[in-house]
């Protein structure tokens, strides 16, 4: 997988104030969805969120816009997401089973990779909901080691 945008082209660096300034046409074609599939920022989903809250020492406002601006790096190995998507089935059924509740899922394809298309801010597809509490279940992936936590 081949990056989209560079730096000097789309964006500029600037490490003496430690900056990234958008290119104004890039910007403005972010702003007005003018690329492919009518898209411009990403939108905030569960890929995202934590970024957005930095709810770790891995997180950051800077990471956040990075990621929405569409300059971050590829996804070089789908493990994670080749995880989630066999393990997030068996999540839900676990959490069935254990609550005693129906857990409704959300195909992709139906909902075209976007349950939330009409907001313009939150995007991306529930891994759940249940109707009786009312919850929306986010399911994340994780190494061994973090187990405890």
């Amino acid at each position: 997988m081949t990056r989209k945008f560079y730096n000097k082209k789309e964006y500029f660096v600037d490490l003496e104030k430690k900056e990234v300034i958008l290119e104004k046409e890039f910007h403005r074609k972010l702003l007005n969805k003018e690329f492919a599939f009518n898209t411009g920022f990403k939108k905030i989903g569960g890929s995202s969120i934590g970024e957005v809250l930095e709810v770790d020492d891995y997180s950051s406002a800077f990471k956040a816009f990075i990621r929405l601006a569409k300059l971050d790096m590829p996804i070089l190995d789908t493990k994670y997401i080749d995880a989630g998507v066999a393990i997030e089935p068996l999540v839900v059924a676990a959490i069935e089973k254990k609550l005693k509740v129906k857990v409704e899922v959300f195909p992709p394809q139906k909902y075209n990779y976007d349950y939330f298309k009409e907001d313009p801010i939150i995007g991306g597809i529930p891994d759940g909901f249940i109707q009786e509490k009312p919850l929306i279940i986010e399911i994340k992936t994780t190494g061994e080691k973090n187990f405890e936590k």
